[in-house]
């Protein structure tokens, strides 16, 4: 529906100009397309660039949504320099056709002047283009800068050498863990359990954790009360958490576990926070407190400290061993582990660049149409040149 409303509209605005074109003018070929004045087109360009200019510059004096100004900014001054791309374009035409006209003679005069007759429509074609160029440098930017930043956020917040995770969601038995806690290349190893269920009425996720091993496998910090005891029916959750549900210390919280229809209260008693760029919108617990209250006895994840002096790879490998019989659980290095979470991010970003790659050859497609254009209305021209002795040649 867009794109017939869009068609049609640019069918429309120059079959109304050129209504408007004197029957004498549009009987000598020539001007038949009306431009508008330049006086006005200059006006809202030197306008958007300075309402551009001005957000871009306050974007880096903000402390705060310095991202929001310099980003409106950044779109103000694209669209001037589109506004004002006619105007902007007849010098640097005027260079390039003294170039031209000395490669090619009157073949290069008559593309100089067949591009200055209509400024509007050479630099509405380049516009396309310039606008797909722009998306692409500013999202190429943006999207190096965003994979950066969430492997720095992966490599600060997840601890642990060997790290064991379900395929598909699915769940490591516990005796794997036990097995894997014995290793003698094994420090420590830390599980996690998530269980899925409702926190009040709102579906949401209960991570179990022995509370011992809080902060051990992520960097969590209790920023306020205390962490919870084990099997007491307490609970912690972040700020952000807490504040979204409007919850204090000393609530109690109702959670419904999708697992045997079990129901909980769950007190909180603390809260804590995580590194920057990390949200934690669980409720977490310890895991003698979900198991009480109908969970099975599971993993989720399972996070191994390397014995010091311990080669990383033999541990993974003497972990590999243990769960040979068992497919459904990877066993990966911390490395390996953040850059399978970054996968997906990669994914993403390869669409985007498709797009844009579709979007930067619809433009030179364009462009190739609008040169087609601009010759075959030269014909007669042409026509001309070759009477009075032009060869194809020149």
């Amino acid at each position: 529906g867009i794109g017939i409303v869009l068609t049609m509209f640019s069918a429309w605005v120059p079959a109304k100009r050129a209504g408007r074109v004197d029957p004498i003018v549009a009987m000598t070929g020539q001007n038949v397309s009306v431009e508008k004045s330049f006086r006005w087109r200059f006006l809202g360009g030197a306008i958007l660039a300075f309402l551009g200019a001005g957000l871009f510059l306050w974007g880096f004096i903000q402390d705060t949504q310095k991202s929001v100004f310099i980003g409106v900014g950044s779109v103000f001054i694209l669209l001037a320099a589109a506004t004002i791309s006619p105007l902007l374009g007849r010098p640097i035409i005027w260079l390039l056709g003294k170039i031209y006209k000395k490669l090619f003679g009157a073949i290069g005069n008559m593309a100089e002047l067949n591009t200055l007759r209509q400024p509007a429509r050479t630099a509405a074609t380049a516009t396309a283009l310039m606008i797909g160029m722009a998306l692409v440098g500013t999202l190429s930017i943006l999207s190096a800068s965003a994979r950066a930043a969430a492997d720095d956020i992966f490599h600060d917040s997840v601890h642990g050498d060997v790290i064991i995770s379900g395929i598909n969601n699915s769940y490591i038995p516990s005796n794997i863990y036990r097995q894997i806690a014995q290793l003698t290349g094994v420090k420590e190893a830390h599980r996690i359990q998530y269980e899925y269920g409702f926190i009040k009425q709102d579906p949401g996720l209960i991570q179990g954790e022995d509370e011992k091993e809080f902060g051990k496998s992520f960097s969590l910090k209790i920023s306020a009360g205390r962490i919870y005891a084990d099997a007491a029916a307490e609970a912690v959750v972040s700020e952000e958490f807490a504040a979204k549900n409007n919850l204090q210390i000393g609530d109690t919280v109702p959670v419904a576990l999708s697992t045997g229809n079990s129901r909980l209260m769950l007190t909180i008693v603390g809260t804590f926070t995580a590194p920057e760029g990390v949200h934690f919108d669980n409720i977490l617990t310890d895991i003698d407190t979900l198991q009480q209250s109908g969970a099975p006895d599971r993993s989720s994840l399972i996070i191994v400290d390397a014995a010091p002096g311990q080669d990383i790879e033999a541990v993974k490998a003497e972990i590999s061993n243990i769960l040979a019989d068992y497919p459904l659980a990877t066993v990966e290095t911390k490395i390996e582990y953040i850059d399978q979470q970054l996968a997906m991010i990669d994914a993403m970003l390869a669409l985007i660049y498709g797009l844009l790659a579709l979007a930067i050859i619809i433009a030179v497609l364009g462009i190739v149409n609008t040169l087609t254009l601009s010759v075959s209305e030269r014909t007669t021209e042409i026509g001309l040149l070759r009477a009075v002795g032009m060869t194809r040649g020149n």
